[in-house]
């Protein structure tokens, strides 16, 4: 009867090992989900902004090249005045 008891209760004990195992890899899993989730928003954000970045930087771009279209026509009708005189 007490052999009996104690194969029981290791074959208890194993299934229970067993079950926190399984448990301790879900809460393994939730964890590894829940920090790649916020590292994966986290180079959203990155890139969000290495693209704002860029499209201001791009914005610039154009109106200096806008001013110096507009600089450059300006002396040259300067520079047209002054030899048409």
């Amino acid at each position: 009867m007490r052999v009996k008891r104690e194969m029981i209760l290791d074959k208890l004990q194993e299934e229970l090992k067993t079950k926190v195992k399984i448990l301790e890899n879900k809460i393994n899993f939730e964890f590894d989900f829940f920090f790649k989730e916020d590292e994966l928003n986290y180079y959203r954000k990155q890139q969000e902004n290495v693209v704002s970045k860029l499209q201001t930087d791009q914005q610039v771009y154009l109106f200096l090249r806008k001013f110096l279209i507009i600089f450059i026509q300006y002396r040259i009708n300067i520079i047209q005045q002054i030899f048409i005189k």
